[in-house]
């Protein structure tokens, strides 16, 4: 009565193949995935992502009214629309797509242990009772 057995090669691969598929895509650093400087939003495109808001009053606001001011070496200066730029931290993104991308291999692993404990266990029981013969006869 021999424990390996088709299944349970069949269930041992499936089980690495989706575990290696898995893991990578879990396990990465958690660092920030901040949109890169040569792509930053202006003040018209992050309007539906971020809102700036100084003493009660829109970013948009100040710009207008020329109450934003920045030090310059000639002395303040008022701070224009095209001087602003965002950077987006995208990692919520990033995270819920790792997680989609590894639902495959994960499946695959769980198809792969199934696999295994049907070769390792229940298969043998099976060809026991195929033979009508009292295990280790």
């Amino acid at each position: 009565m021999s424990r390996i057995n088709g299944a349970t090669i069949m269930g041992m691969i499936a089980l690495v193949v989706g575990i290696s598929g898995a893991v990578p895509r879990l396990v990465v650093p958690e660092e920030n995935w901040w949109t890169p400087r040569s792509l930053m939003l202006g003040l018209s495109d992050a309007r539906d992502k971020v809102v700036v808001i100084i003493n009660d009053k829109r970013l948009g606001a100040h710009l207008e009214d020329q109450t934003l001011l920045v030090q310059g070496g000639a002395g303040p200066m008022p701070v224009t629309k095209e001087e602003i730029g965002f950077r987006i931290n995208n990692y919520d993104k990033v995270r819920a797509t790792r997680y989609l991308h590894a639902i495959l291999p994960a499946c695959i692993a769980s198809f792969g242990l199934t696999m295994m404990i049907i070769g390792l266990f229940i298969a043998p029981k099976i060809e026991w009772i195929k033979k009508d013969e009292p295990p280790g006869s």
